[in-house]
């Protein structure tokens, strides 16, 4: 919809469920680049297949069959051309939805449990694996490889003419960590690459935060920010100017990233932390959502996501959903800042999407349109059925239609996931760079796989009916 039709004083956070869907979801993902960014939804599955759908006829566009289990993690690569997904099964696999094919498969020895593309190119991927201390990066490029980023690297920072100590791992032997243990104390959870790709964040099992610089995999810094806690999920705000963490100890932290002059990497100011001091609710997820905090409620017994105002740290919504408990979630408010929504997961695999309530002003529509609150009597115009000359009228009618109309670059908004960010890395020219990529339909689902719509009146113990046998992995 065209943003100059929308009301800048509307509410800007969504408050109701609009539709359910109904599709052995265990995580799900917008793609948030691209002049078609929010247009579809990546829906990981329990059954470890993967489902794509245009998010506004809600069919499934894509169907794609290459795990053989749970789905832990999804990537849109930065023009949408490429999705990677990551699974319990040891594998990472890149596909091309242009063709609807495998472009990578890259084969780990333990379950992935994190992975996410290189913001500026797809050939790039980090992944965190189970229990395993180092997070692994892959380079999917005729000259790169894979190396372990150890965070027993930084010991020599403090003589930058010292050799980069990197662990490179070969793809014949074995991937252990530099003292040839297999599994550490301190397993790496979660990994990040800061919006400019020039940092990579790594969250641990002990509430450190590590940061790597991306080119020479070296250790940079090193931040306690929980206190040995499990940092459980991170993600960085569009501009890369802020960093939000939800760790073990049932809280959500809210850091601002203040660059110094002499060092690399920002330093980390903690602004907010958000946590339930009376119910001490866990947290199974945190986002930016425009100029809020958003984070997924883990209880047992409902559907909860809270809203908190990032200035000031207020609690600004709690949407109460049904009462199957929250798995995931994923927004689309970076995309469409005055009408976000929020794709919810939920432990029973439904997908429940969150909208604002709208309410319909017909004068945006046209100038001369007035809205009524009662019945008026209706006093036509002197010349209003007035007979215009039919030659006029046509030579009007051909200059329209004559008229070029470029639907796709003429007053095109300056969105935030179109602002550049500045980034001191040149990497080669990656293939996903058309602006306008959209993914084409595979006619072959036309009737088949299909993700099912559930009426948002019907009981929720038919939810419980339909899904008993599902079982959400530890």
């Amino acid at each position: 919809m065209n943003l100059e039709l929308q009301n800048p004083f509307a509410q800007d956070f969504p408050d109701k469920v609009d539709t359910t869907l109904d599709s052995l979801a265990v995580i799900t993902k917008f793609n948030p680049h691209g002049l078609f960014a929010g247009q579809y939804l990546a829906i990981g599955r329990l059954d470890g297949c993967i489902t794509i759908l245009d998010f506004e006829s809600k069919r499934t566009i894509k169907f794609f069959l290459g795990h053989v289990k749970p789905i832990t993690s999804l990537s849109w690569s930065k023009k949408s051309k490429y999705l990677l997904s990551a699974s319990r099964d040891w594998n990472v696999i890149v596909w091309n939805l242009l063709t609807g094919e495998r472009r990578d498969t890259i084969r780990f020895d333990a379950p992935v449990t994190s992975a996410q593309f290189h913001p500026k190119n797809s050939k790039v991927i980090v992944v965190t694996l189970q229990s395993q201390e180092e997070a692994i990066f892959v380079d999917l490029r005729s000259q790169g490889g894979r190396w372990e980023l150890d965070f027993h690297s930084g010991d020599n920072l403090a003589d930058p003419s010292q050799p980069v100590n990197v662990t490179q791992v070969q793809d014949d032997a074995p991937r252990r960590g530099r003292h040839g243990a297999r599994r550490k104390r301190q397993a790496a959870t979660v990994v990040r690459f800061h919006p400019s790709g020039d940092l990579v964040y790594v969250g641990t099992s002990q509430g450190a935060l590590h940061v790597f610089d991306a080119r020479t995999k070296l250790l940079l810094k090193t931040e306690q920010v929980s206190n040995k806690n499990t940092i459980k999920s991170m993600e960085f705000d569009t501009h890369g100017t802020s960093l939000v963490l939800n760790s073990a100890d049932r809280a959500i932290r809210v850091y601002s990233l203040q660059s110094t002059p002499d060092s690399k990497v920002p330093n980390l100011i903690l602004d907010h932390k958000f946590q339930d001091a009376v119910a001490r609710t866990p947290w199974q997820g945190c986002k930016f959502g425009s100029e809020y905090v958003i984070g997924g409620a883990g209880h047992r017994d409902s559907h909860q996501i809270f809203i908190w105002d990032r200035s000031s740290g207020s609690l600004t919504k709690i949407l109460e959903g049904p009462k199957d408990p929250l798995e995931d979630f994923d927004i689309r408010s970076k995309w469409h800042p005055n009408r976000p929504i929020v794709a919810s997961v939920s432990n029973l695999g439904l997908i429940h999407v969150w909208v604002t309530s709208v309410t319909e002003n017909w004068s945006s529509y046209a100038p001369g349109f007035d809205e009524l609150d009662e019945n008026v009597e209706y006093h036509e115009k002197e010349d209003e059925f007035d007979h215009e000359d039919e030659l006029d009228v046509e030579r009007r009618r051909k200059d329209e239609q004559d008229r070029f109309i470029d639907i796709f670059n003429l007053d095109k908004p300056l969105l935030p996931h179109t602002i550049p960010i500045k980034s001191n890395q040149s990497k080669p020219a990656d293939d996903d760079t058309n602006e306008d990529f959209f993914i084409p339909i595979d006619y072959d689902l036309e009737n088949g796989e299909q993700e099912e719509i559930i009426d948002k009146e019907e009981d929720v113990k038919g939810f419980d009916q339909r899904n008993e046998s599902v079982s959400m992995p530890g």
